[in-house]
């Protein structure tokens, strides 16, 4: 019983942690960060995207989302993570990551 407990308050101490950074992320690029923050992030990852393979990148290109103002909240989270030069797991790529231009 104690195991199961200890693992219910592992996840819920979890969930509040992401929700918290994701707040925290979208915040200065979204007005209803509070409310919506998580939605808008879990419709980014669900879009659609490009993916570029070069020599030295890995490019995520990802579509505009449902509405103008959420499309430049993520585009602004993509800058975001793109001045971190994060490179993809076990190879020598480095991330990047954009919106593309409404047609």
């Amino acid at each position: 019983m104690d195991t199961i407990c200890g693992m219910f308050l592992v996840d819920f101490i979890l969930k509040v942690h992401r929700r918290l950074i994701t707040q925290r992320a979208v915040e200065p690029h979204y007005r209803r960060a509070d409310d919506e923050g998580h939605t808008l992030i879990q419709s980014a990852l669900m879009s659609a995207a490009d993916i570029e393979v070069t020599e030295k990148e890995l490019r995520v290109t990802l579509s505009p989302l449902s509405s103008p103002h959420r499309t430049q909240a993520i585009a602004a989270l993509c800058e975001e993570l793109n001045q971190t030069a994060t490179m993809f797991p076990g190879s020598r790529l480095c991330l990047r990551f954009a919106v593309k231009a409404d047609a």
